[in-house]
């Protein structure tokens, strides 16, 4: 009987140089954490210290946006960018970074990594941002190239607050706001201020008291003058435009036969758009980090509900016409 021996030729794929400097670069990184861990106490105290420096460093430590279609109405607010960095620069034994990784000419994707090396996590979050205009013409090359620091702004950041712990993160954020807005005894000033700033972009006082609902200076409170410093930021940030925020054209609801004759028109809903669905994505970002709810627990409630398939693991990827039920949920979690 003939046995027949097959042999296979294996392959050996050597690393290359560049491949072992940063693993072996990672790995010096990872001992030394361990060596040198964090302490909570410093890291929530230097992060204070930095937040509240000044008025103008606490008034970039958190955004506003206007409120969108889907939801209650009420500006979406949260830590920003800058906030991401101080949390980055004290929680120490970190690494991150962002980066644009795909531009199909009509969305780019960007994509935000960080690493904790003392605890062995590392997160990866993808940021998408449009860089066609409304009818369908391409961004220049300068305004696609700041529309992707936004987008890998936004990632990193996202990325940053899915690592460091809300419970270190939500005390800074609201003794920035605190420190940004001031007191009654500032309030004069700072609505001064503000109205000032928004002179400065082209953005009339009318306009202004519009957004806000007032009828002049003297109705703006410091909640109001929050809202302002939050909107001041998402625009230096370039998550929003002036447009986005000051000339929003007004809901028009179409009247058919239905309101001839007194009885109300069925409509069908409308498809959510990408920029209506990163809103609602925001603002449940926003919800979750009010409420002090993670991830886990969200998706725990929307496999039990059945709102989103059950591959789907990630709040980024609950289905559209969930994200209202998931967000009123949420707010309803809140303590």
């Amino acid at each position: 009987m003939n046995e027949e021996i097959i042999t296979e030729q294996i392959e050996v794929v050597e690393s290359s140089a560049l491949e072992s400097m940063e693993r072996a670069s990672i790995d010096v990184q990872i001992q030394t954490a361990k060596r040198f861990p964090r302490s909570l106490s410093t890291v929530k105290q230097s992060m204070m210290s930095f937040a509240t420096l000044d008025a103008d460093t606490a008034a970039g430590c958190f955004f506003t946006l206007p409120g969108r279609k889907g939801g209650d109405g009420k500006p979406i607010q949260g830590p920003s960018i800058r906030m991401a960095e101080i949390a980055l620069s004290c929680y120490q034994n970190l690494r991150a970074g962002a980066r644009v990784i795909s531009d199909d000419g009509k969305m780019i994707t960007a994509q935000g990594v960080c690493h904790d090396l003392q605890n062995n996590v590392c997160v990866s979050v993808e940021v998408k941002r449009r860089v066609t205009t409304k009818d369908g013409r391409r961004y220049s090359e300068d305004m696609v190239a700041m529309t992707g620091n936004a987008a890998c702004s936004i990632a990193l950041r996202n990325a940053c607050f899915r690592v460091v712990p809300l419970a270190l993160v939500k005390p800074v954020y609201e003794a920035a706001k605190k420190t940004a807005v001031g007191d009654a005894k500032t309030l004069v000033q700072r609505r001064a201020d503000s109205l000032t700033h928004f002179a400065k972009l082209g953005v009339p006082k009318e306009k202004v008291f519009a957004v806000l609902e007032v009828k002049n200076i003297e109705d703006i409170t410091l909640e109001h003058v929050e809202t302002l410093i939050g909107y001041a930021t998402a625009i230096k940030d370039n998550e929003v435009t002036i447009d986005d925020v000051f000339n929003r054209a007004p809901d028009m609801d179409k009247k058919g036969l239905g309101d001839i004759i007194g009885k109300p028109e069925e409509k069908k809903p409308a498809p959510i758009s990408p920029e209506e669905r990163a809103a609602l994505l925001k603002q449940l970002e926003s919800a979750m980090l009010d409420s002090q709810i993670g991830e886990a627990k969200v998706m725990l409630h929307v496999h039990k509900e059945g709102l989103a398939p059950k591959e789907c693991a990630e709040v980024g990827t609950i289905p559209s016409a969930s994200l209202g039920r998931v967000i009123e949920w949420v707010v309803g979690q809140k303590k």
